[in-house]
């Protein structure tokens, strides 16, 4: 069964419906990732080891249409009224998006989890720079969920569906809530702030 982009869970398979929804709404003939992986079952594999990047403040900066409320979670008016095509190909990128590409070439499963509604344009720069994944969690359209909670719960989901416990993996988030939620639950987690900062952003 093919899942939309607009669902939580994505496995990115080699040839699968998902790889080819990718480069159809992507606009693009191959998908620029280190290498095609199959998508290999893993229940059981509970020493499986996997790596969940947030984007916005850990793997690419957006902070020139960023905007954050009292609590510390995204302005997601803001957000979206600055989610333009041009504004979304004016981000960069910060140094732990090595950390994310290091993992990925050795192995490692990579999910990504943002807050963001992922947009078509938003799948273009995550190819086209290079940034490779097996799965990404996002904001469903028109859910307002506080990005802690959102994130806790998509990730229990696709511990349940990998048959995965989450120590065996870690994340990478700059806000403070969604560490405190994640590590909560048994996963190893990273200050995103602190490790781009040593690495000179």
């Amino acid at each position: 069964k093919c899942h939309t982009l607009g669902a939580p869970i994505l496995p990115l398979k080699s040839g699968s419906c998902q790889e080819t929804f990718l480069l159809q709404i992507c606009n693009v003939k191959s998908l620029a990732l280190p290498r095609a992986r199959a998508y290999i079952a893993l229940e059981g594999r509970n020493e499986m080891k996997l790596a969940i990047f947030d984007l916005d403040g850990t793997v690419i900066c957006s902070k020139h249409r960023h905007a954050a409320l009292p609590n510390g979670d995204i302005d997601l008016v803001h957000w979206v009224e600055n989610s333009t095509p041009r504004k979304i190909a004016a981000d960069s990128l910060l140094p732990l998006v090595n950390k994310l590409r290091t993992l990925y070439a050795k192995g490692h499963k990579v999910s990504i989890c943002t807050a963001r509604v992922m947009s078509r344009h938003d799948y273009q720069f995550l190819l086209r720079n290079n940034i490779p994944f097996d799965w990404v969690i996002s904001r469903p359209k028109g859910c307002t969920t506080p990005d802690a909670e959102l994130k806790r719960e998509k990730l229990e989901r696709l511990f349940a569906r990998l048959n995965v416990k989450p120590g065996c993996a870690q994340m990478w988030d700059d806000n403070d809530k969604v560490l405190t939620a994640a590590k909560a639950i048994g996963i190893k987690t990273h200050d995103a702030k602190r490790l781009n900062y040593f690495r000179g952003h």
